[in-house]
């Protein structure tokens, strides 16, 4: 499990946010998806989690 803490956009924008997810380059192509850039632009600050 990923806590996403920041999604940085190189380049554009830089989002404070708190996300719990499985499945983080789901989050990835969703976010490359919506401000319509290259998944390699799409950044994360992050905590891996142990789901107990």
């Amino acid at each position: 499990m990923f806590i996403i803490r920041e999604i940085r956009i190189t380049g554009i924008t830089r989002l404070k946010v708190n996300i719990k997810t499985g499945d983080i380059e789901n989050v990835r192509n969703e976010c490359a998806r919506t401000y319509k850039v290259n998944k390699s632009k799409v950044k994360f600050v992050y905590d891996e989690k142990d789901d107990i």
